[in-house]
């Protein structure tokens, strides 16, 4: 049975429809960002936010929103930094570090992987410490 207000709606005027299947949401999408930046969604507990500040990260103030369409916290409106209500009270913030810091901090970061790595993969040779065998890792 269609409704008086469904006759009087003229056709193209009506969402699309997308399937169960296809709907494909994430809570932390965030759209509209600067690609020249790193984005992280950071929860404000304890001194996290400053933490961050002082590691080159600053608070993402142009207009931004987090997650899909239609998701609960879609918060562009909020426009001066992104927030979402995480629960318990508690919110996160969107911050952003230009691209350049943030690579970085990743080379630092896999290079303490490397060394680890060379540390476990080192042959041992049966030397004083007792050690015997070898081990390898293929990524």
């Amino acid at each position: 049975m269609t409704t008086i207000v469904e006759k009087n709606r003229p056709k193209n005027t009506r969402p699309k429809r997308t399937p169960m299947h296809e709907q494909k949401r994430d809570r932390l999408t965030v759209i509209g960002r600067d690609p020249n930046y790193h984005y992280r969604i950071v929860n404000d507990v304890d001194d996290r936010i400053e933490r961050l500040k002082t590691g080159g990260y600053e608070i993402a103030e142009e207009k931004v929103g987090i997650g899909d369409p239609g998701v609960e916290n879609n918060n562009i409106s909020l426009g001066s930094g992104a927030r979402m209500h995480v629960g318990k009270g508690v919110k996160a913030i969107l911050m952003k570090i230009p691209k350049e810091l943030y690579d970085e901090d990743q080379k630092v970061k896999q290079h303490e992987i490397d060394l680890k790595e060379a540390t476990i993969k080192r042959k041992a040779n049966g030397g004083e410490d007792g050690t015997y065998g070898e081990v390898t890792i293929s990524k």
